[in-house]
């Protein structure tokens, strides 16, 4: 539920407040038909899903709390040889996505240009901004990261690290901070900002169709 909550009404810090226990518990299965293929038209529909049938109302608020700023570990110094610069145009390649439209055939079979996967402490990127990735690993981070690194473009890269306790591990992988500065030439630096959180005015079960 608060899934489809973050995805109508994304933030930075994908922080849902003001909830009562069944959002977080339960579960419901979706069935919608529309022709609309951009993103901002489905998360409209989403959006107006979640107003008729869960009388869901709410309001952004601004908080300042802790978080991490993603900058290079050597702002004067060259970029790690890790962190390659995309040749690809991704900004129109997403545009086009957006659109709807399907983009030519990557040049490697089951590669998509200007994406990522990400999962048990890996990240693959071919060709996104640092902001992505700095959403990315947020939830590993422990806190929301901001991009601070002032690199501009898309990049491509491979980031791994073990996403377990240093007491659990079972991999030679160091920690995602470690892992950031050793394999890309970034860093996190704690801080503290103003994040946008959602706070939930109302939200009721729905009606039995």
């Amino acid at each position: 539920m608060v899934a489809l909550i973050r995805y109508a009404y994304p933030t930075v810090s994908n922080e849902v407040r003001d909830v009562p226990d069944w959002v977080l518990s339960e579960r419901y299965d979706v069935k919608a038909r529309t022709v609309e293929q951009t993103t901002q038209q489905r998360r409209a529909m989403i959006g107006a899903l979640l107003a008729s049938r869960f009388n869901f109302r709410f309001h952004y608020q601004t908080v300042e709390q802790p978080v991490y700023r993603l900058v290079r570990a050597r702002a004067d110094g060259p970029l790690n040889p890790n962190l390659k610069e995309s040749s690809t145009d991704c900004s129109a390649l997403r545009a086009a996505r957006e659109r709807g439209e399907q983009p030519a055939s990557p040049p490697q079979p089951g590669a998509q240009l200007c994406s990522m996967g990400y999962g048990g402490g890996s990240l693959f990127a071919r060709g996104i901004p640092m902001a992505d990735l700095a959403a990315v690993i947020s939830a590993d981070a422990g806190r929301v990261v901001l991009d601070a690194t002032n690199l501009e473009g898309d990049f491509e890269f491979l980031l791994e690290w073990d996403p377990l306790p240093l007491a659990e591990r079972q991999t030679n992988r160091t920690s995602l901070f470690v892992a950031l500065e050793e394999q890309l030439g970034l860093r996190l630096q704690a801080d503290r900002a103003a994040v946008q959180i959602i706070r939930v005015d109302s939200i009721q079960r729905p009606s039995a169709d």
